[in-house]
């Protein structure tokens, strides 16, 4: 069960994971690569669920474009939505992961929540991504579990 979690604060962002992976036999792995990890330059933290080949193709060999520096976050959401987002659909269809068919959406089978300047991005398995006005953020099998914790423990302070 992969639990990805974060909290988007004034300018900042925490994000947790856990570090291991079931295999389809349902044997653990302890992960040499970390569910969480920062791009080359450090300008984006990506937490990773789902399929490892996502998270292959972000962490070996991919340069992600440097973020604007931007006084209104619509710009940010502009950039990501229309540049970052498909760079990295094309790196993965470089890398053989996307897919589409005929008539279809294009998708991937994993979820990313990638903080860039203060503000979470989460990307769903169709590359979209929305904000959520709790400034909470969940992915992963394990990710409700992790939302009840979160909604729990900034209810209360």
């Amino acid at each position: 069960m992969t639990v990805l979690a974060a909290f988007q604060g004034n300018g900042f962002v925490v994000i947790g994971a856990d570090s291991r992976a079931t295999e389809e036999s349902g044997d653990m792995l302890v992960l040499a690569n970390p569910k969480i990890t920062w791009d080359e330059h450090e300008d984006y933290l990506f937490a990773i669920c789902g399929a490892t080949r996502g998270g292959n193709l972000l962490q070996q060999g991919w340069t992600p474009p440097t973020p604007p520096v931007w006084k209104d976050v619509n710009e940010l959401d502009k950039f990501m939505t229309q540049q970052f987002i498909p760079m990295l659909r094309d790196h993965f269809v470089e890398g053989g992961y996307d897919a589409k068919w005929e008539g279809e959406a294009a998708w991937m089978d994993s979820g990313f929540l990638i903080a860039v300047q203060g503000i979470v991005y989460p990307i769903a398995s169709d590359y979209g991504w929305d904000r959520d006005i709790r400034n909470i953020y969940t992915a992963g099998s394990g990710g409700p579990m992790a939302l009840g914790a979160l909604e729990a423990t900034t209810l209360s302070t």
